[in-house]
């Protein structure tokens, strides 16, 4: 039985994006749709809703973590592309490192801007997560039907492609953006 229970929990955590490296971020998105549900995305807010929890209960839950750590390193603004079409990195990936960076902002209630376009002949999506200050968090790119490269990159290298959003320099537009930590 013990076995059992040990592959279920391996199956679970290799398919599921309910896993533990997610837990953070699916806590704070669960309290910012219990303050504000149209704050998350259509598919989150779908998925809340089942759960059929109130969202008093969300709310007194997410104000004191149980995975919040006592002095925990100050969270870096975090940016992510990523190919839906990658077959090399897992694409979950991507979402655990935003999911992090979110989950490291306890005790703010962030909130998420999505949008998508098209640059460079490939259809993108994009999410922003921005605190109370309007300090960007996080940015998470999905470049759709890119593999793995870098998308916008010269096709002279290796891991490129041209086509897609040029990851280099939204890359340095959100450097020279994001506020440093301890400034005004």
């Amino acid at each position: 039985m013990a076995d059992d229970a040990g592959v279920i929990n391996e199956v679970l955590a290799e398919t599921s994006f309910l896993y533990g490296g997610n837990a953070a971020f699916v806590e704070d998105l669960y309290a910012q749709w219990a303050a504000d549900p149209n704050s998350v995305e259509p598919s989150w807010r779908a998925f809340f809703a089942t759960l059929g929890d109130r969202a008093e209960e969300v709310k007194r839950a997410a104000a004191d973590p149980a995975w919040a750590r006592p002095g925990a390193p100050i969270p870096v603004p975090t940016i992510v592309f990523h190919g839906d079409n990658d077959r090399t990195v897992a694409v979950g990936n991507a979402s655990s490192i935003v999911g992090h960076a979110v989950a490291s902002r306890t005790g703010s209630t962030l909130r998420q801007d999505a949008t998508s376009g098209e640059a460079g002949g490939r259809r993108f999506s994009r999410t922003v997560y921005a605190d109370a200050r309007n300090d960007v968090v996080a940015e998470h790119w999905v470049v759709h039907g890119a593999g793995h490269a870098w998308s916008g990159g010269s096709t002279a290298g290796t891991f490129a492609d041209a086509r897609g959003p040029d990851a280099s320099r939204e890359i340095i537009r959100f450097l020279f953006a994001v506020r440093r930590a301890g400034t005004a």
